[in-house]
């Protein structure tokens, strides 16, 4: 994970914290969280992959 990866969760949390209410907003950020928790698995021989 590198300072891309660290701006797309900033921007998530940003996101968020400007509209807590949205559904819309809570979708789009759990979306992009699973694939960025994808991306980076913390035990890669351990975790599968989510689809």
């Amino acid at each position: 994970m590198d300072s891309g990866e660290m701006l797309v969760i900033a921007g998530l949390i940003d996101d968020v914290l400007k509209d807590p209410e949205s559904q819309a907003v809570s979708t789009r950020t759990r979306e992009s969280a699973k694939r960025l928790c994808a991306d980076f698995p913390l035990y890669p021989a351990r975790v599968p992959a989510i689809a």
